[in-house]
């Protein structure tokens, strides 16, 4: 049977057809989008979106960078970690010059003068171990006994030994006390005058704090003199407080 429909008409067939078309190409471009969207949203490089700096490793990691200033030489240094340490401008590790400076620093050496500008008090000439000495106007010292002993080693830095025991007495005949808290004696002995190690024992005794007015007061000082060192002895007797140092010397047989 010949089919007498016009030419150009389109049959139901073809209208399916066209429509079933059109749908894919709907869905393919739904998919398309969809599938550009869910790609650009997994792109790796940091957008400058806020909250995208957690994500990003390389955003902190630059931020400690020291600035161009602290490796300036002669620049000053910066408090930040690690800036002190690459500045050359020769600072110390705190970032501080070491230039010098003319403020001396505390405790440092200076040349030392005696209070007032006082001069040392002299020495009288050495008198005999048996003779009397005057260090100050009205107050005569003098060696009232020297005995050989066997020195003991009592405390530390003491030498037990041979020894000499001095007994020093300074009779006071002036119309006023005469302080002693400062009274000090030393021996020296051998020919070249070696001091001598002071013991405590046997039987040394400290000046008591003074000496009244026509009184006298008695110290008990122990040496170390060896035997051989004897030819020569020399016994300092200090007020410290005033008039001369006085000085006895001679052999001890």
């Amino acid at each position: 049977m010949t089919d007498h429909r016009p030419e150009g008409s389109s049959s139901p067939q073809r209208r399916l057809d066209r429509r079933v078309v059109g749908l894919v190409i709907g869905v393919l471009v739904v998919l398309a989008v969809v599938f550009a969207l869910t790609r650009g949203g997994s792109d790796p490089t940091p957008t400058p979106v806020g909250g995208t700096e957690s994500s990003s490793p390389n955003v902190s990691s630059s931020a400690p960078v020291p600035s161009a200033t602290t490796t300036t030489p002669g620049s000053t240094a910066t408090p930040s970690g690690g800036a002190t340490t690459s500045s050359p401008s020769g600072g110390d590790a705190t970032g501080t010059s070491s230039a010098p400076t003319s403020t001396p620093a505390a405790g440092s050496a200076s040349p030392t003068t005696l209070p007032g500008g006082a001069t040392p008090r002299p020495t009288a000439p050495p008198v005999s171990l048996t003779a009397p000495a005057t260090p100050v106007a009205g107050v005569t010292a003098r060696l009232a006994r020297i005995e050989k002993v066997q020195g003991v080693s009592t405390l530390p830095g003491e030498i037990a030994g041979p020894s000499l025991r001095v007994t020093v007495e300074y009779d006071n005949q002036t119309d006023a006390a005469v302080d002693l808290r400062g009274a000090v004696v030393n021996l020296y002995a051998g020919r070249d005058l070696a001091p001598a190690i002071m013991l405590t024992q046997p039987g040394a005794k400290a000046f008591p704090a003074s000496v009244a007015a026509g009184g006298t007061a008695q110290g008990v000082f122990v040496f170390n003199v060896p035997t051989a060192s004897r030819s020569q002895v020399r016994v300092e007797a200090d007020l410290a407080n005033a008039g001369e140092i006085v000085l006895f010397q001679g052999p001890v047989t």
